[in-house]
């Protein structure tokens, strides 16, 4: 399959885009059919003024959604049958978002999503009001196995979310470390990752 990584958007500043983008004067110049480039602090105002806020936001989503579905068509091109993933912090709900993850579903083909903490249930209904046909997968964090029945913790998880996702697990083949990246590696001696792996095989 293949996975988006969202949080690369605007990473230095907030790592999301965010609802007040789009007022580029391409997007803008497109919405009310101008070669004439307006200022940017004159477009907000020239949309309140002709009351189309609502409509510029809706033709900014629908430029999202086809976005999303261009990148779906493309993929399931290139990997037949393929799972699209998103990776994203939380879960995010402004038009750029909400157009995005519509284009990249479809009734047959769930968009996964991953997110750290987000407490799906509570967007569930949101989804569907949409038709955003959307799987959610939570973290689980390497670092939180201390023990081997630590790994029990996926069930937990599975109640409340569709899926698991394990950040950096790659950090299981590389030795103990005492920096910050150990918050990705498992807190077990080595030896028994083989076990934890197997636990987790179990559980599949």
């Amino acid at each position: 399959g293949v996975v988006l990584d969202l949080e690369m958007y605007c990473r230095k500043k907030t790592g999301t885009f965010l609802s007040t983008m789009g007022f580029d004067g391409y997007s803008f110049n497109r919405f009310i059919k101008s070669v004439q480039t307006l200022p940017v602090h004159d477009r907000g105002l020239y949309l309140m003024n002709n009351k189309k806020t609502h409509a510029y936001y809706h033709f900014l989503e629908r430029q999202a959604d086809d976005l999303g579905k261009d990148l779906y068509g493309f993929f399931h091109r290139t990997i037949p049958g393929c799972a699209i993933m998103c990776y994203t912090p939380n879960i995010l709900v402004s038009w750029f978002y909400k157009g995005l993850f519509k284009g990249l579903s479809s009734n047959n083909s769930p968009l996964h999503l991953m997110t750290f903490n987000s407490e799906f249930k509570a967007h569930r209904p949101w989804f569907k009001k949409n038709n955003i046909n959307v799987r959610h997968d939570s973290v689980l964090l390497l670092s939180k196995i201390t023990t081997l029945k630590d790994t029990q913790q996926m069930g937990n998880i599975l109640k409340r979310h569709h899926g698991i996702w394990l950040n950096r697990f790659s950090r299981c083949a590389e030795p103990k470390s005492k920096d910050w990246t150990a918050i990705e590696q498992p807190a077990l001696p080595q030896a028994q990752y083989s076990e934890m792996l197997a636990d987790f095989k179990a559980m599949e």
